[in-house]
């Protein structure tokens, strides 16, 4: 669901990783994109949290980087974007 909401504005190079089996990884997965501009960023980064409280009705843990715009990570606990 994460990656298709990223799809959605348009992220580039949306990478999946299933940490699942190693032991010491600090979630499940990880999910990592490129976007064109700053307000590309803002609004992956928006729009994943959005749709993650829509479907799922969970809200980040943590999230940074979202006032400068040019990185944000969005900690879902088992799921970091």
């Amino acid at each position: 669901m994460i990656v298709s909401a990223i799809q959605d504005k348009k992220g580039e190079k949306v990478v999946s990783l299933d940490l699942r089996k190693i032991p010491e990884a600090v979630s499940d997965f990880f999910i990592v994109c490129e976007a064109s501009s700053t307000v590309q960023v803002k609004a992956i980064a928006d729009w994943v949290e959005e749709k993650v409280k829509r479907e799922c009705g969970e809200l980040p843990y943590k999230h940074e980087g979202h006032t400068a715009g040019q990185w944000v990570l969005i900690d879902f606990v088992n799921v970091v974007v």
